[in-house]
């Protein structure tokens, strides 16, 4: 499910680029995803985007205007492509639980959550779960103000402020910035994330990946991985690392990485993991691996990634060989 990004203007450039970021293939029509298309007229445009952007006065030209809109628009859309790379690891999950069983990665609230009666027969169509744990709202209207459904069972974090909303409930979310695409992650969820990249290069392998743990619950993810070039996979040449956490009555925090199993051509040996746990309120005081005592990052040390928030979290580093299981505890 995609299609080619061509909006005629800034804000519906920007708007679509960041919707198709979320979906099963992201692509733009234009050689430059921010430029908007050449067959409307430019004093057109420039109306359109001052009425966008609000923010002239008497002395502002339209040519000042016209540029901020496509400033802003390049800013919104290099985000979302660079988030969408650093999530390869979470979409090539996907990818391969589609292939494997059908499940769509861009997934109806009906399809996720079917026994919760307030999404069960599609009342909300504009928005929808990409892959179990985010939950993408595109913004298709003019409006500064989008309701988003948050289902029932779970707490949900908004993704770019961290701040937390109780499920169960209709959130009036703020759009005005056209730099954010609304998304939302569910209590428990376990994120992967790669480096920052521009481009897939065939054969490389992830040495270093970052899991950022939003506590709550039981949950798992999987980190499926092949040769990246071939279908040998359908022969049964990959791995799968198991990921799970577990947060008990005391708030104690049980993180598991599983050894990966199964082989492929140039699979790792080791692997470095930035493991981020989501903790507003400085609840996590220590942490273990393996029952032996690990000191927490420093926040001034830690890597700056680009990724959202990051201070809101307790971080780790560690360099793990593949073919073992590894038990870290936050508490």
């Amino acid at each position: 499910l995609t299609w080619d990004v061509y909006g005629k203007t800034p804000l519906i450039q920007t708007r679509m680029n960041q919707f198709v970021d979320f979906l099963g293939v992201s692509r733009s029509h234009n050689l430059k995803p921010w430029s908007i298309s050449s067959d409307i007229n430019s004093w057109k445009s420039r109306i359109v985007i001052e009425r966008d952007l609000k923010t002239t006065d008497d002395t502002g030209s339209a040519e000042r205007i016209a540029v901020a809109g496509e400033v802003t628009a390049e800013n919104s859309i290099r985000r979302h492509l660079k988030l969408r790379y650093r999530l390869l690891p979470y979409i090539y999950a996907l990818a391969y639980e589609n292939y494997l069983t059908g499940m769509p990665m861009c997934r109806p609230m009906m399809v996720q959550f079917p026994n919760d009666p307030e999404c069960n027969q599609n009342q909300w169509p504009y928005q929808y779960m990409f892959g179990q744990s985010i939950l993408v709202a595109p913004v298709y209207h003019e409006l500064k103000i989008h309701s988003i459904y948050l289902p029932e069972g779970q707490k949900w974090v908004d993704y770019w402020t961290k701040e937390i909303y109780e499920g169960g409930q209709t959130i009036e979310y703020n759009t005005s910035n056209w730099e954010q695409l609304p998304l939302l992650v569910s209590e428990g969820s376990i994120i992967p994330y790669s480096k920052e990249r521009n481009r897939i290069i065939s054969k490389e392998q992830d040495e270093k990946l970052w899991l950022e743990i939003y506590p709550g619950g039981n949950n798992e993810t999987i980190i499926y991985e092949d040769d990246n070039k071939s279908i040998a996979y359908q022969k049964g040449e990959y791995s799968k690392t198991s990921i799970t956490q577990q947060e008990d009555e005391n708030g104690e925090l049980k993180i598991e990485i599983g050894n990966a199993k199964g082989l492929f051509k140039n699979k790792l040996k080791n692997r470095e993991w930035n493991i981020r746990v989501l903790d507003p309120t400085d609840k996590y005081s220590q942490v273990s691996i393996d029952g032996n005592p690990l000191q927490f990052v420093e926040l001034s040390k830690i890597e700056v990634t680009g990724l959202a928030n990051e201070s809101q979290f307790k971080e780790i580093n560690i360099n793990l060989p593949l073919d073992q299981n590894t038990t870290i505890i936050f508490k």
